[in-house]
């Protein structure tokens, strides 16, 4: 499973122990949310939703009259930096109508705090980034023993198929970088099915579906063994709150090629652990990406100093 995933199911324990009555409800679009809501209790119930269904929150009539309700803001749709000006005003308002009815917004990252408490000041906003599993900085040190092994180099991208992560735009990349390489993708392909369908129907026509491996979403311990045999850790998402899964890979001692999104300033040191892409800058990040696919040394002085402690994030 993703960042968010796991995210939302700490939050769910944390708050089981100190004592909260807590029940989480997966919902897909299979009902209305109004007749969601009619299964609690609006004097006794508080809700806390999660943006990823912001649409479906912002164009339910009523609920923004229900009294005790939170949204979880793991990412500002508005902020994505590829939308044209129609779309970025279009979820913007979305946002804003959902944000109208809510008493609280939880924020997963810093900076999307500080840019909700600007924005709106009626509501209460609290910060709370993640924080990484313990299993990840377990498997930090038995990565120095699979250095230097034969074989194609191994690149992993954790996080849900969705177009703002931009697989796609990677594959791209990868297909005109000539090199033995192997591309995992692990994270949920069933948020966004058209997008994932794109995605194998691209790999089919060029002929590289043998070249991608498709782990799905994956719980703590198995994602930190995979992610420990990797080579390269890769992401390239338009917008992030905080960016988890990059501070998975630098827990672990990956070399990092991301995007400048989120928190990546803080959990890779450019030119120490990894290097750092402007999003709106696809030609530097396919440079960046085929020198560290193509240059073993570079991508191998980059682990060295995340393992020994002079970068990335601890």
């Amino acid at each position: 499973m993703t960042g968010g995933t796991r995210y939302n199911q700490s939050l769910m324990r944390r708050g089981k122990c100190l004592g909260m009555r807590l029940d989480s409800v997966e919902w897909r679009g299979q009902v209305d949310l109004s007749r969601l809501l009619a299964s609690f209790d609006s004097r006794q119930d508080m809700l806390l939703w999660d943006s990823l269904f912001l649409r479906d929150i912002a164009d339910c009539p009523g609920i923004s009259d229900w009294p005790r309700q939170g949204l979880l803001v793991h990412y500002l749709p508005y902020a994505n930096p590829l939308l044209d000006e129609v779309e970025r005003k279009y979820w913007l308002n979305q946002f804003s109508h959902a944000a109208q009815g809510m008493r609280f917004l939880l924020a997963t990252g810093k900076g999307v705090a500080d840019s909700l408490r600007r924005q709106f000041p009626h509501c209460a906003v609290f910060l709370r980034e993640p924080r990484v599993d313990p299993i990840f900085r377990q498997w930090r040190g038995r990565r120095c023993m699979r250095l230097h092994r034969p074989g194609p180099v191994r690149l992993i991208t954790v996080a849900n198929l969705l177009p703002g992560k931009r697989q796609r735009e990677v594959l791209e990349s990868l297909v005109r970088i000539n090199a033995d390489w192997e591309w995992h993708l692990a994270g949920e392909a069933g948020l966004d099915p058209d997008y994932a369908e794109d995605l194998r129907q691209r790999l089919r026509q060029l002929g590289l579906a043998h070249r991608v491996v498709w782990h799905g979403a994956l719980p703590p311990d198995e994602l930190a063994m995979l992610m420990a045999g990797m080579d390269l850790f890769v992401a390239y998402s338009a917008f992030e709150s905080y960016g988890m899964a990059l501070a998975e890979a630098a827990t672990i001692g990956l070399p990092i090629l991301t995007t400048e999104v989120g928190e990546a300033r803080r959990l890779v040191k450019h030119g120490k652990s990894g290097l750092i892409i402007p999003v709106d800058r696809p030609d530097d990040f396919e440079r960046a990406l085929a020198r560290m696919v193509l240059d073993e040394l570079f991508r191998l002085s980059l682990e060295s100093r995340v393992n020994s402690g002079s970068g990335g994030f601890t």
